[in-house]
């Protein structure tokens, strides 16, 4: 009787202890699938941090094949560096100058003249043109891509007269320093936001297809800064949207680069 008694208690046990190992077993899996989300989460942090920030990352451990031969072509050769650059040592570092092809692009010459009543010097004589204030902007007009080389006139009064040089007043823009028209503005918003084209892709195809040198990183601060002027066009369009019933949005953010 008491051997049955034994074997029993032993039974008991038994299943006691794969029991409380069924448990251990199931909390190590846990514990290991949190130990791996917050290891990719801790890699995705430091790659924010302190990895190189680009709409075309790669990660080195998982890397993804391009879909295009042309696209690899161009990591390649965006990884190895232009050999048409030419290097200017300085003390410090090491500084890359590009070559500008804006040369091959069609010039339209756009004379801002100065008013009449500018014109009219104090002493009664009409000054005459002595030069040009001369600021080029990158254009686009579908299908034209052309250099628009705005040409102010600087005016005075041929008896020399002091504190009479007058210069043409320069046309409004929505982003005064921006060398760049308000309609090729406008593309890089279109072509960015609503074609969803990676600002990388825009730069090769502005540079090889038309011979326009504008980089990435320019293109995404002109979109950054747009935001401030166009503001109250968006508050319209927000104020638009929500007085419907219903309304769709995407709530991703945007890496402008």
């Amino acid at each position: 009787m008491n051997f049955e008694v034994t074997i029993k208690n032993l039974n008991d046990e038994i299943q006691t202890l794969k029991d409380a190992l069924n448990a251990s077993e199931k909390r190590c899996e846990q514990y290991a699938q949190a130990y791996d989300q917050m290891h990719a989460q801790l890699k995705e942090l430091l790659r924010h941090r302190f990895g190189k920030k680009s709409e075309r990352y790669i990660d080195p451990e998982n890397p993804q094949k391009n879909f295009f031969e042309e696209d690899a072509k161009f990591a390649i050769a965006d990884a190895k560096g232009n050999k048409q650059e030419d290097e200017i040592k300085i003390a410090s570092h090491v500084r890359k100058k590009k070559h500008k092809n804006n040369k091959d692009l069609p010039v339209r010459i756009d004379i801002i003249p100065v008013s009449e009543n500018d014109k009219l010097c104090d002493c009664g004589t009409c000054k005459s043109v002595i030069r040009y204030e001369i600021k080029k902007l990158i254009h686009y007009q579908p299908p034209i891509h052309e250099i628009i080389e705005q040409r102010r006139e600087v005016v005075a009064c041929p008896k020399g007269c002091d504190g009479e040089i007058i210069t043409a007043p320069a046309p409004l823009h929505i982003l005064p320093k921006v060398k760049a028209t308000e309609e090729f503005l406008s593309f890089l918003v279109v072509s960015k936001l609503e074609d969803r084209q990676p600002l990388y892709h825009l730069e090769k195809q502005l540079n090889e297809r038309y011979g326009v040198d504008c980089s990435r990183q320019s293109m995404a601060r002109w979109q950054i800064d747009l935001r401030y002027p166009m503001q109250p066009l968006w508050n319209l369009l927000k104020d638009s949207a929500i007085e419907n019933d219903i309304a769709s949005c995407d709530a991703t953010t945007l890496q402008a680069e």
